[in-house]
């Protein structure tokens, strides 16, 4: 009696999560497929900012990426030398590391993505940061 139970009890859980399995890839197939590239949505808004003011719209995407720069440039600075105050790390270590970061060169590496490696969405089911920077096959 009590066999025919578990087996009951364990067929409907692997039932459950099959069903969960099947799901949650027919849902992350359909979420990729309507990502858009976050290069883009910022070429999209550069274009409309470009038109609103009536300049350029490659001045204006210029100023994007100056702007996008600086403020990383100023959160680097603002992380080293808060770190240089805690004692973590001395002003030369800052110092070479500022360098190191300002002389890498800029190339856009594929990788797991923020969330690590669980693909489209990352842990506890919450979606990744960064979506991919190509457009998704038709």
């Amino acid at each position: 009696m009590w066999k025919s139970k578990r087996f009951v009890i364990i067929a409907v859980i692997l039932a459950v999560v099959l069903v969960g399995g099947i799901a949650g890839i027919a849902i992350a197939q359909t979420r990729s497929s309507t990502t858009t590239p976050t290069t883009a949505s910022t070429q999209t808004l550069a274009a409309r900012v470009a038109k609103i003011l009536g300049i350029d719209q490659a001045k204006v995407q210029s100023a994007f990426d100056q702007a996008r720069k600086d403020m990383a440039n100023d959160a680097l600075d603002a992380r080293l030398k808060a770190l240089v105050a805690s004692g973590k790390i001395t002003q030369q270590q800052a110092d070479q590391y500022r360098s190191w970061w300002q002389s890498r060169p800029n190339v856009n590496i594929p990788g797991p993505g923020p969330m690590g490696r669980f693909g489209k969405m990352g842990r506890m089911g919450f979606p990744k940061l960064n979506p991919p920077t190509t457009t998704p096959a038709p």
